[in-house]
């Protein structure tokens, strides 16, 4: 375990320098970096008691300027940078944003698939072009959209199954060639 907790912190240590000096580099070009980010300006546990903005935030916090109010409810939201489209998450929903207008339209799921309960995620894969968003709730579920199909969306990675573990405890690969 000792190993494993020293290897973690040198890739800490590695990406901490490499933060700094992309850090270093931009500000000594006199330029202020600058990166999309959610501000919550009331956090609850329904959605009526969430009020959040999208916008752009500098070292200093966020720009108020740049600031638009997210549809009520949301919690979480990813970018499509290629269809210029905001996602995001309630309870029990992915919505698609409109922040011009301050309005979520629901992206509905096929009756087939898990409800989504509590989801505690959503991200944008740019390589495949597709919504991903992780369920919670009592399964776990991870679901994806891909916006440029306009299909429903699905479950794409099936729910993982335990390694095996030896008689000591320790977990060995699977087999099947993959190295996993």
């Amino acid at each position: 375990m000792f190993g494993e907790e020293v290897f973690v912190m040198r890739c800490l240590r590695v990406a901490g320098a490499f933060a700094s000096a992309l850090l270093a580099t931009v500000l000594a070009a006199g330029q202020e970096p600058t990166f999309p980010a959610v501000l919550f300006t009331a956090t609850g546990k329904y959605p009526d008691q969430v009020s959040a903005a999208y916008g752009d935030f500098t070292l200093a916090g966020p720009k108020a300027d740049a600031l638009k109010p997210l549809p009520r409810g949301i919690r979480h939201v990813a970018y499509d940078p290629v269809g210029k489209q905001l996602y995001g998450i309630t309870n029990h929903e992915l919505c698609r944003l409109d922040l011009a207008k301050g309005e979520g339209s629901e992206i509905a799921f096929p009756a087939d698939l898990p409800r989504l309960s509590w989801p505690s995620g959503i991200a944008f894969d740019t390589k495949r072009e597709r919504v991903v968003v992780a369920g919670g709730g009592a399964v776990g579920s991870l679901y994806s959209f891909t916006p440029k199909t306009g299909g429903p969306p699905v479950r794409p990675v099936p729910a993982a199954r335990p390694r095996e573990a030896d008689s000591r405890g320790l977990q060995r690969p699977r087999r099947g060639g993959r190295g996993d």
